[in-house]
């Protein structure tokens, strides 16, 4: 992997809220993400669901390095709404994230 592309990741994976216009805190869209990846979380629901694409399982997993664009979103709130994203991977998949924490945060 080129050393700009290996930038560009880890800015997705650091401020996915300003690299890709999300309204909202970059804190809790990396946490909207990963609530899934560990134990223990607090959190109330957390759901992602990938469209099929060449040669993956919509249940592959991906991270915001992954993404390439985000289509739509709307910033949850603790104990009220989820957070929603729709977008495109780089490798050509689209995902949706659906994830909702209460009110003591993501963990």
């Amino acid at each position: 992997m080129s050393d700009e592309l290996s930038a560009v990741r880890a800015q997705r994976m650091d401020e996915p809220a300003s690299t890709f216009g999300l309204e909202g805190d970059n804190y809790d869209w990396r946490e909207a993400l990963h609530a899934e990846e560990e134990q223990g979380r607090k959190c109330s629901k957390h759901t992602k669901f990938l469209a099929l694409g060449p040669e993956k399982k919509p249940s592959d997993p991906f991270t915001w390095a992954d993404v390439s664009s985000v289509i739509a979103s709307s910033e949850g709130q603790h104990d009220e709404r989820d957070w929603l994203a729709v977008g495109e991977l780089d490798d050509g998949r689209f995902f949706f994230l659906q994830a909702g924490c209460d009110y003591t945060g993501w963990g």
